[in-house]
């Protein structure tokens, strides 16, 4: 089960007065304002489950010098769940990486750690994750439909970010 969806109690959880926003796009955008924001995607995937059409779509950029991919995950044409690919080549960085996603949302008190919640009052969160391996970091707004909050976990317990 992805973290971002059910939070692990071993992650520190940091309160941010701030709205949370994806790529400064709203939770439910359609893949057409998606688009329209960020341009044409690099990459795009689809899966049926069951009645439940999901969409990914992803785009190679730069963040403070470093490759991402940032992927949309969209249900039924709305996006509820996105992530910030990095690659091992970020591993070395992360404490600027932690800053630069901190100093949008956090006063005072800065995470240390390698994985931890930044979360609003809305309970609209954001997942830093180091796993050891590489970097990610997800942004997940429970007050999606529980439509949503359903196929995103069985997505993620078959095949996705896990």
């Amino acid at each position: 089960m992805d973290k971002v969806i059910v939070k692990d109690p071993n992650f520190i959880s940091y309160p941010t007065a701030n709205q949370i926003q994806f790529e400064k796009l709203a939770f439910s955008s359609s893949k057409k304002e998606i688009i329209k924001c960020k341009g044409r995607h690099d990459c795009q995937s689809f899966e049926t489950i069951g009645p439940y059409h999901i969409k990914v779509i992803g785009y190679n950029e730069k963040m403070l010098g470093l490759p991402i991919r940032v992927i949309f995950f969209l249900n039924n044409n709305k996006f509820c769940f996105g992530e910030y690919c990095f690659s091992a080549s970020a591993n070395d960085l992360i404490p600027e990486i932690r800053k630069f996603f901190c100093k949008n949302y956090l006063t005072g008190e800065s995470p240390t750690g390698d994985s931890f919640y930044i979360e609003n009052a809305d309970h609209v969160r954001i997942l830093f994750h180091f796993n050891g391996i590489s970097l990610s970091v997800k942004y997940y707004n429970p007050a999606c439909s529980e439509t949503d909050h359903a196929v995103l976990t069985e997505l993620f317990t078959q095949k996705w970010i896990k």
